[in-house]
């Protein structure tokens, strides 16, 4: 989650639907979990389809976990306090997608998170499972 505060110069900031898979699909979505922060593909065909907001000093947006979004600098320099927190149901959601883009490399078909409960049970669990393993090893 993120709030940005414009404060210095102007910018042109879009904000794109967090449910919309197809602006910001679930591959996408994996690969950032997986570390790329460069993950989601810019599809500027798309452009119109995110909500605008002509940012000046002293003003905001909030921009929903797993959302996509751009700026773009207006003529003059820009500075803005960018807020960013993770919630809880996000990070285990995270951890789905991890899991999940793990499975794509080995060429399987995951189901995404919030499909079905049970299966991202057992794949939060095995990832605790693998990480506890890691330790005990790791301290032995």
């Amino acid at each position: 989650m993120n709030f940005l505060f414009q404060v210095r110069g102007d910018k042109l900031f879009r904000v794109f639907d967090p449910d919309d898979r197809s602006i910001l699909p679930h591959e996408e979505l994996e690969n950032y979990f997986l570390g790329d922060m460069n993950g989601a593909i810019f599809e500027p065909d798309r452009e119109t389809d995110a909500k605008s907001y002509d940012l000046r000093a002293g003003r905001g947006v909030h921009v929903p976990c797993m959302s996509g979004h751009w700026a773009r600098n207006l003529g003059s320099p820009s500075v803005a306090l960018s807020i960013n927190w993770d919630l809880r149901s996000v990070t285990s959601t995270g951890r789905v997608y991890r899991f999940n883009g793990r499975l794509r490399r080995l060429g399987l078909k995951p189901v995404p998170p919030g499909v079905s409960h049970w299966r991202d049970n057992v794949k939060t669990t095995t990832l605790d499972l693998i990480h506890q393993a890691a330790r005990l090893k790791g301290g032995a």
